[in-house]
């Protein structure tokens, strides 16, 4: 008969010394496969050690944590990346649209830095100076030179009023462009102070030339009229629906026997006679 070791051995350890393991599994070498009906009797060294073995359990413990915070770190940098990729694409779009919007506007966009005295702008702002990105710097004396004096020194000194001190900037000059065609156009700005304390002053230009034209030629249309209107030898009278003058001419007073001021507080039914202003009253009122 065995002595008790051998028999608590033999009852411990009831297996094959290796196992084989098939190609298709995802070990590539043989495998010790233990089974144990005494655990006890295996972790009896370990008992008699509690301080491995508190070491180990906290080995574990922290892989186990580091694992955990890794697939967090994992994820969180996934969400970060997605978050960022999102952001830059509505960035990209709404830069889009606002250049659609400015080109059909005819409004050119423009930022200047004040600490290096460098200015930018976009493709809208050199159609309307008449340049192209690569023939013209990216400074405030190229800007300078489009503008004609005294607006040139106007402009500098608007510019840095802005910068310096955040009034906003709201001007009309008139500029030259690179085809030697004149034109007039509105500058607005702004300035903001950034997160590093710098300050940057962002701006729009837009070309109103057409519409200063457009001004200059009704006020001389106005101007003709109302030469003509007055010098006219006959009587005129500009008269409001209700029968109120609104303006009269010096022979329409003459005329009349009043002055001008007070034909203006009075209604052309009261310079009808009676029996005409049932005849009168519905062409005025048409």
């Amino acid at each position: 008969m065995a002595d008790d070791s051998s028999l608590s051995r033999a009852r411990r350890i009831v297996a094959q010394p290796t196992v084989a393991v098939s190609p298709n599994t995802f070990f590539s070498m043989p495998v010790v496969l233990a089974v144990s009906r005494d655990g006890a009797g295996i972790f009896a060294n370990w008992n008699s050690q509690p301080q491995l073995c508190a070491a180990l359990w906290g080995l574990i413990a922290l892989l186990a944590v580091v694992a955990i915070l890794s697939v967090l770190y994992r994820r969180h940098q996934a969400a970060t990346h997605t978050r960022k990729a999102e952001t830059r694409a509505a960035l990209q779009r709404a830069d889009e649209r606002l250049q659609a919007v400015a080109k059909l506007a005819s409004i050119g966009l423009w930022e200047y830095e004040p600490i290096n005295d460098t200015i930018s702008w976009d493709a809208s702002m050199l159609a309307i100076l008449g340049f192209e990105a690569a023939t013209f710097a990216t400074t405030t004396e190229a800007m300078a030179c489009c503008l004609i004096e005294p607006d040139r020194a106007q402009a500098r000194t608007d510019l840095d009023r802005t910068a310096e001190t955040g009034v906003p900037l709201d001007g009309v000059y008139s500029i030259v462009r690179r085809d030697g065609a004149r034109r007039d156009i509105h500058v607005r700005a702004r300035r903001e102070i950034l997160a590093d304390g710098t300050a940057r002053v962002t701006g729009t230009i837009e070309d109103i030339t057409e519409r200063l034209n457009i001004a200059a030629a009704l006020r001389e249309a106005q101007e003709l009229f109302r030469a003509a209107f007055e010098a006219a030898a006959i009587g005129q009278a500009l008269i409001h629906r209700s029968g109120r003058f609104i303006q009269v001419n010096s022979a329409m007073a003459a005329i009349t026997g009043y002055n001008v001021e007070e034909l203006k507080t009075l209604t052309f039914q009261e310079l009808e006679h009676p029996d005409d202003q049932d005849v009168n009253v519905h062409p005025i009122a048409e």
